[in-house]
């Protein structure tokens, strides 16, 4: 999915711009987080 390279490519940058791994996760899993919320906005379960 080009999204989800996209999103790879930028977490890659960032991670590389910035030696703490930690970041990108975190990141990462709050866009997960996220978007679960809003799938869940959209079903009518939130």
């Amino acid at each position: 999915m080009p999204y989800d390279k996209a999103l790879g490519t930028f977490f890659y940058k960032v991670s590389y711009k910035n030696p703490s791994p930690a970041l990108p996760i975190l990141l990462a899993n709050f866009i997960k987080l996220f978007s679960s919320i809003a799938d869940f906005g959209q079903s009518g379960y939130y």
